[in-house]
């Protein structure tokens, strides 16, 4: 059971999880006052074919760890990463009246922190 859980909270919000243990499995809810963001990076394939598998993912995590940081300084949730593509949403899993400027603005925010660490890392190969 506690690893069945640990799984779960890898891939789903603990909103959702704690749904899920007290015995709730009806997910569908309507969220009038939400947004949601998704973020996929241009060029990854090329980039990809680039470089060596392991300085793609580990690319790829300096990426993502940036998001997250953004994510919480933003108020968002992070819904899922999948290959290059990352989704949050602000708004849905708990009450923000400014949810759509919390968005845009951790999205500007998103193109620095790639352009930074797109540079570094190559300044480092």
């Amino acid at each position: 059971r506690h690893r069945t859980q640990r799984l779960l909270l890898n891939t789903l919000p603990a909103a959702i999880v704690q749904q899920i243990a007290s015995g709730n499995v009806t997910f569908v809810q309507r969220y009038p006052h939400a947004s949601v963001l998704q973020a996929d990076f241009e060029g990854f394939t090329a980039l990809s074919a680039r470089y060596p598998p392991n300085q793609v993912l580990s690319l790829l995590s300096d990426i993502f760890e940036a998001f997250d940081g953004l994510a919480d300084k933003h108020g968002a949730d992070k819904l899922k990463t999948i290959g290059d593509a990352y989704v949050v949403s602000a708004g849905a899993l708990s009450p923000m009246p400014d949810h759509a400027a919390a968005l845009v603005a951790m999205a500007l925010e998103m193109v620095d922190a790639v352009t930074e660490i797109v540079m570094a890392a190559e300044a480092g190969l």
